[in-house]
């Protein structure tokens, strides 16, 4: 081979080496900017979230009237996301926080807010989009211990993420790091409300623990101290916190509320995402003591339940309006990764005789719908429909606007 075809021949293999590295896995980066090889390029991911999954006895029984719709082992869960699996599946990142423990029977007497569902929910919740399942609520330990190891094995064998609770403390505390289309996530979850806990449980570190945000001491510490480790981490981007807090059916968050939101922005939070109240709380952007600008999401309401059910078109009851928060986050060539976009579905837990599609039914149908769905479909259908199927058309119409209009409402966002 002559000189020159060498020459040839070794600078394709650099060029070809040079590509190999470019299309590889990307460099790791850090909440500082990013070693991103093309200035130019922005990846952009999207995350979700959604409030209160709360397995009310009625919502079992909706699901077992459908049991053996789709396939033998979603128990008929199925059908209660039915119309929002769709939605659910375009975003790269779906939360929601599991208000009560998945187990195969209950393991404490019955009691009307003593909760548990049977294991279809985790696989149905799966297969509806979600992708993280939040544990830190003030029911994770409805069924005892056993109840809460059971709960994240059903969710895990589920193909479920779960955080804010573990087989002991370190394991609650650790959080979750995901990585979706090279933005890097760090979520950590606590409850500042936790029923059958002492202070005794607590100290037994190697027994299941959910993160919790107790008054015992320098209060809220341990949670503190989660999110600060997860913010010191360099293989994390945006540090996403899950806060179950404040008070039902408050439609605005209290002093002491908004003064943990502030501990845990400074301690490194860019986002906080509530839930507990069962109804919707206004969105703030708050600074943090280093500058950074954070968004505080104070509650998302309830996503599904049997909070006051009822057939009723015009009904309004705040405890069934939610959303789903669609969080954009974008980052390009060097830059820091910065929140881009933030939108609201407004979604409402539907309480019909019958689903969409059936004749019959042994159970009411509850299911979370999508509203500006809803109403898109009711306009279609009013250009054709008669007189009489116009006027209940535009009875589920109003009342599908109002709706729309009071989540708007709860979620305006206001600055800090």
């Amino acid at each position: 081979m002559s000189k020159a075809a060498r020459r040839l021949v070794l600078g394709l293999i650099a060029v070809l080496g040079v590509l190999a590295c470019a299309g590889g896995a990307p460099a790791p980066a850090s909440p500082t900017p990013s070693t991103a090889a093309s200035s130019e390029q922005t990846v952009t991911a999207t995350l979700a979230a959604v409030g209160d999954v709360l397995p009310h006895h009625a919502i079992k029984e909706a699901a077992r009237a459908r049991s053996g719709q789709s396939n033998d082992t979603d128990m008929g869960f199925d059908a209660l996301f039915s119309d929002v699996a769709d939605q659910l599946k375009k975003y790269d990142l779906a939360l929601f926080n599991m208000e009560g423990p998945i187990t195969e029977r209950a393991y404490t007497p019955a009691a009307p807010l003593v909760f548990w569902a049977p294991p279809g929910l985790a696989g149905a919740l799966h297969r509806a989009g979600f992708s993280v399942a939040i544990l830190a609520n003030n029911h994770a330990l409805d069924q005892g211990k056993q109840g809460l190891v059971e709960t994240l094995a059903h969710l895990r064998q589920a193909r479920l993420a779960v955080i804010g609770a573990g087989a002991n403390f370190a394991e609650a505390s650790r959080g979750l790091i995901i990585e979706k289309k090279g933005i890097r996530f760090g979520v950590v979850a606590f409850t500042t409300l936790l029923n059958a806990y002492s202070r005794q449980m607590r100290r037994q570190t190697g027994e299941p623990q959910v993160l919790f945000w107790h008054g015992w001491g320098d209060a809220g510490a341990e949670v503190l101290a989660a999110i600060k480790a997860m913010r010191a981490r360099t293989d994390v981007d945006v540090v996403v916190v899950s806060a179950h807090w404040d008070a039902e059916d408050a439609t605005r968050p209290s002093t002491y509320t908004r003064a943990i939101a502030q501990r845990v922005i400074d301690a490194g939070a860019d986002v906080i995402i509530g839930h507990h109240p069962h109804v919707l709380q206004p969105v703030e952007y708050h600074t943090a003591a280093d500058g950074r600008r954070a968004l505080v999401i104070y509650s998302l309401g309830n996503f599904v339940s049997n909070m006051c059910p009822g057939f009723y078109p015009s009904s309004t009851c705040e405890e069934r309006l939610g959303a789903i928060a669609e969080l954009t986050f974008s980052r390009r060539g060097r830059e820091r990764v910065r929140l881009a976009r933030v939108a609201f579905l407004p979604t409402w837990t539907e309480h019909e005789p019958r689903c969409p599609g059936e004749t019959r039914a042994a159970y009411r149908c509850i299911r979370p719908i999508l509203l500006e769905r809803r109403i898109q479909i009711t306009q279609q259908r009013l250009a054709t429909a008669d007189r009489t199927g116009a006027r209940e058309m535009n009875a589920v119409l109003r009342g599908d606007e109002m709706r729309r209009e009071l989540i708007r409402q709860r979620l305006q966002l206001n600055d800090q």
